[in-house]
């Protein structure tokens, strides 16, 4: 391997691995601080490489300091050190310069467009503002002045809502002072979609908000690999975002059909983005819902659902408002709302049923057994989990795989349980054996997931039949399944 030495320009580029690491009094977020490598040249010691760049501050990094290299093209909100070009260690640091020593770990060259990183303690923030992360995603915006609008030095600093409102009013100001500059000019552009379309680009810099330019700057940190490691004119990226239809990011396109005044406006919204609109939208709507009812918000859960329900139906998207109603009807059921569940299950069963999607009519039969179970709706969990049996043996016959078979094992474990909260124990030994039976010969993992369950079940209904030998002897080889899942 051989050794280079390279400096860093440190125009900071983060991205968060860490949070809360704390001592005795502070909290802590552990940041990757990203370093791009310029200027990269042979010294006379031709096994070693070393750039002479501007340091922005020498309080972050110290000498010994270690980190990697990475590719400057990668990802980076997905840098893995499995990544790395090579190691390095900090040999120099003064106020103006940082030297690195690297030492290779694969054969390809390293050049200025690469990336040095390593790992700093900051203060954690009580307020996260966009502007922070904007240094944290490397992206360097340059005020009309000329002068950087945030830098390592400040960045903590903004982490308070008075002073964001400071920034972005000062940013506001500029825009309406360029949108003057622009009036009779070839560059006032007629804005043709998004927000903004039909209007002038002067009278769009003009009439933008605070909220506007917020959107901007998120939608630059989820885009960060577009603008990372250069310095943009903030007025000159934000005009060119209005012209492009003013993007904005999922935050943003929920926090504004969360606020639809009504439905006119909820449609203006959705035509206005729907560019920015798809399944994935719908999809992480979903996804904060369950979000929201695991940590027991269950009326925001229901909101967020209601909402990717709207959505699926003003774009016609048959599966996700299905998927919509299976959430919402699994929403309803923490909540032990067993008619509203039903209702909801049974709604997205019948969009599954017209697109002949079998598994999902399976399993929500099998949910709607567990339900009335739990409900003591014996007869129609009964009814449910035999429903279920019958789609999953039907979906057996064209996949041979050990999906189908799992799940009607476990629709079968579902049924003795039905039978045992009756104290019907004959019946419940019946199916819990019967379930055993699919599957005893299989190895895998699941398998033996299940097959200890059933031992778990085996065991204690022999104990409340009194037997207790079986009993001991159900639970001597759930243990057993148990430790061997465990090495």
């Amino acid at each position: 391997m051989k050794n280079f030495v390279v400096t860093l320009l440190l125009s900071f580029i983060f991205q968060t691995f860490v949070f809360s690491q704390t001592d005795s009094t502070l909290e802590f977020i552990h940041e990757n601080v990203l370093f791009p490598l310029i200027q990269v040249s042979l010294q006379n010691d031709s096994s070693k490489l070393i750039a002479v760049i501007k340091n922005g501050t020498s309080s972050e990094l110290k000498n010994g300091m270690t980190g990697f290299i990475f590719k400057g093209i990668n990802d980076t909100l997905n840098m893995k050190t499995t990544d790395t070009l090579g190691k390095t260690t900090i040999t120099e640091c003064s106020a103006n310069y940082a030297t690195i020593q690297i030492v290779k770990t694969t054969n390809t060259i390293i050049t200025n467009a690469d990336i040095a990183s390593f790992f700093i303690d900051f203060t954690a923030p009580e307020y996260r503002s966009v502007l922070f992360d904007l240094v944290v995603k490397g992206i360097d915006l340059i005020n009309i002045s000329g002068q950087k609008i945030i830098d390592i030095t400040n960045a903590t600093k903004a982490n308070s809502v008075v002073s964001e409102k400071i920034i972005l009013d000062s940013l506001l100001i500029e825009l309406k002072i360029v949108a003057d500059t622009l009036v009779g000019k070839v560059e006032n552009v007629q804005i043709t979609n998004g927000i903004f379309s039909g209007k002038q680009l002067s009278d769009a810099l003009k009439i933008s908000t605070t909220g506007n330019i917020k959107s901007f700057l998120r939608y630059m940190v989820v885009m960060s690999n577009q603008y990372k490691a250069k310095s943009w004119r903030f007025a000159e990226v934000y005009s060119s975002w209005l012209i492009n239809g003013a993007p904005i990011t999922y935050i943003d396109l929920k926090e504004s059909l969360q606020n639809a005044k009504n439905d006119s406006e909820f449609n203006f919204i959705m035509q206005t983005y729907k560019s920015d609109f798809n399944d994935n939208t719908i999809l992480q709507l979903n996804q904060d819902a369950i979000y929201l009812a695991n940590c027991g918000d269950l009326n925001e859960a229901y909101k967020l659902n209601e909402l990717a329900i709207k959505c699926s139906s003003e774009l016609s998207l048959n599966i996700s408002k299905a998927d919509g109603l299976k959430i919402k009807g699994e929403i309803a059921a923490k909540e032990t709302n067993t008619n509203l569940a039903a209702k909801c299950f049974n709604d997205a069963m019948a969009i599954y049923q017209s697109l002949n999607d079998e598994m999902n009519i399976a399993r929500l039969h099998n949910r709607l057994g567990f339900i009335f179970s739990e409900n003591d709706e014996f007869a129609k969990a009964d009814d449910e989990y035999a429903r279920a049996e019958t789609s999953f043996k039907k979906i057996m016959i064209n996949d041979s795989t050990d999906v189908p078979l799992f799940l009607l094992t476990q629709n079968t474990f579902c049924i003795g349980d039905n039978f045992y909260r009756q104290k019907n124990y004959a019946t419940s030994l019946e199916k819990y054996n019967q379930a055993l039976s699919l599957i005893e010969n299989k190895t895998s993992k699941d398998a033996k997931n299940i097959i200890e369950s059933v031992y778990s079940r085996l065991s204690i209904i022999y104990n409340d039949m009194g037997e207790t030998d079986k009993s001991e002897e159900y639970y001597k080889k759930m243990l057993d399944i148990e430790n061997n899942l465990q090495h």
